[in-house]
């Protein structure tokens, strides 16, 4: 049987996708004032961001009996300071849309945490839209609305989500207007959902429950929140204060992150995790 090919029209024409687009936040000063050990740093996480790109691909695999594994990988483009991953919409309803999203949220989290070796922060938007996304080619008013939404909505370092996507997540939401069953989401002082990329590294970190363990996990968060109150309080020392505000605002975002988990992910006696 000759495979059906698809006509140059079909592919090159945008279809309907769930859409991040991700932004480095003080990019700019942390070059300007790079040495050059620190360019190295930046280069390399560049690098690593960079040698992510690809297209959208979609594979099924045979497994035990008559079982079936889907496999899912979002188109990748990264630019400089940006970053945009799309998902084909009608092809990832076959796993879910929460996959694509966390899918987002897993990435956001992994360039956050290399983006603050060298002092920078993320900030991001998820929508729907139309996007023609192949071989680093993009095109369509998918990705105007999701930078529109970075850009001009998100203001502080979060991922914000786009109440057009959000309104296809209604298992999500329970009563109280949080997330149901797990801190993947939250919902800010505007009402708009984010992405909690900061307690997806604390699930890097792992769940064991163990003295060595949550001692570390300790570590990091009370080390984490410190450092970004450091840097807000010395920007705004030095003039910085959009800056400082918005390491100000990563930091309190932080705590509460932190503090919406579990305490026995800190204390094997599950004390609850205080911040200085």
């Amino acid at each position: 049987m000759i495979a059906e090919t698809k006509s140059d029209e079909e592919n090159t024409t945008p279809t309907d996708c769930l859409i991040a687009f991700i932004d480095l936040l003080g990019f700019r000063s942390a070059i300007s004032s790079a040495s050059v050990e620190a360019q190295r740093t930046i280069l390399a996480a560049l690098k690593e961001v960079a040698d992510q790109n690809r297209n959208f691909e979609i594979n099924v695999d045979a497994a035990a009996g008559a079982e079936r594994v889907t496999s899912i990988a979002p188109a990748f483009t990264s630019f400089s300071d940006n970053l945009l991953i799309s998902f084909d919409l009608e092809k990832i309803k076959s796993v879910s849309l929460y996959h694509g999203l966390m899918g987002f949220r897993n990435t956001a989290c992994a360039l956050a945490h290399r983006a603050r070796e060298f002092g920078c922060l993320v900030r991001g938007a998820v929508t729907l839209g139309s996007l023609y996304h192949k071989d680093r080619v993009t095109f369509g008013m998918g990705l105007v609305d999701a930078y529109d939404l970075e850009s001009r909505v998100a203001y502080f370092p979060r991922i914000i989500v786009s109440p057009k996507v959000v309104q296809l997540l209604p298992t999500l939401m329970n009563a109280e207007g949080s997330t149901a069953y797990d801190c993947s989401m939250f919902r800010d002082a505007d009402a708009y959902w984010c992405l909690d990329y900061m307690t997806a590294y604390l699930e890097y970190l792992g769940s064991e429950i163990s003295v060595e363990a949550c001692t570390a996990r300790r570590a990091w968060a009370l080390a984490t929140r410190a450092k970004a109150l450091e840097k807000a309080r010395y920007l705004a020392s030095v003039g910085g204060h959009r800056a400082s505000q918005n390491w100000a605002w990563f930091a309190d975002r932080f705590e509460k992150s932190m503090l919406s988990v579990s305490p026995y992910r800190f204390d094997v006696n599950g004390q609850k995790l205080e911040f200085p």
